[in-house]
């Protein structure tokens, strides 16, 4: 399958993965997020695409301005600068775009140093 599946079609194979999952008591998100060691990400799944971009960068900077300490203006500016977007389907009835910022760019969240 490539970038954004727009045929609705693909090679399908199977795999085994690892997954971890966290629960974190006392925070809740509008929409998914994942993170691996070189970025955090922020899913936008919505209808129409631009919707689904402005979900996505919108809890990117949500996350960024809570747990790594930038206003959420030096959020927006640092996501435009050096952020990316992924827009990794299309095929369904909605869309799903990923926004992400590499750790390069952030210091150590806030709950690393406590």
């Amino acid at each position: 399958m490539g970038d954004g599946e727009v045929a609705g079609s693909a090679v399908e194979v199977p795999m085994k993965a690892k997954f971890r999952f966290d629960l974190i008591k006392g925070k809740s998100t509008a929409w998914p997020r994942l993170e691996n060691d070189r970025e955090p990400m922020a899913a936008g799944i919505y209808r129409p695409v631009d919707d689904a971009v402005r979900i996505a960068v919108t809890e990117l900077f949500r996350w960024v301005h809570r747990d790594y300490d930038l206003s959420e203006l030096d959020a927006y500016e640092l996501f435009s600068k050096v952020g990316h977007l992924h827009l990794t389907e299309m095929v369904d009835p909605y869309y799903v775009v990923i926004a992400s910022i590499e750790k390069k760019y952030l210091l150590p969240p806030l709950s690393a140093s406590q």
